[in-house]
C-alpha cells in the first residue's frame, strides 16, 4: 500500500488510521481558510502567551458554574 501523507514515508504503514477526509481537512487547508479555522484559532491563543498582559499582573479566577470559568487580568 502506498501512502503520501504528512510524516509517513511513502512505503510505510502509519500506526494510526488516516481519516478519509484528510484531503480537505488538513493544515494547508486550514492555513488558507478565509474563516477562522481551528488551527488559526490555536495559533492566536498560543501567541497570547507572549503578550505582556498575559505575562505580568494579577489574575482573578472564578468558577461561575459547571459551564463557565472566568478570569480577569
Amino acid at each position: 500500500m502506498l501512502y503520501i501523507v504528512g510524516f509517513t514515508a511513502s512505503t510505510a504503514t502509519p500506526w494510526l488510521p488516516i481519516h478519509p477526509n484528510y484531503v480537505t481537512l488538513n493544515v494547508e487547508a486550514q492555513e488558507l481558510s478565509p474563516s477562522l479555522s481551528t488551527l488559526q484559532y490555536y495559533k492566536q491563543l498560543t501567541a497570547l502567551r507572549k503578550e505582556k498582559i498575559m505575562i505580568d499582573g494579577d489574575t482573578h479566577i472564578k468558577a461561575i458554574n459547571t459551564n463557565v470559568f472566568a478570569f480577569i487580568r
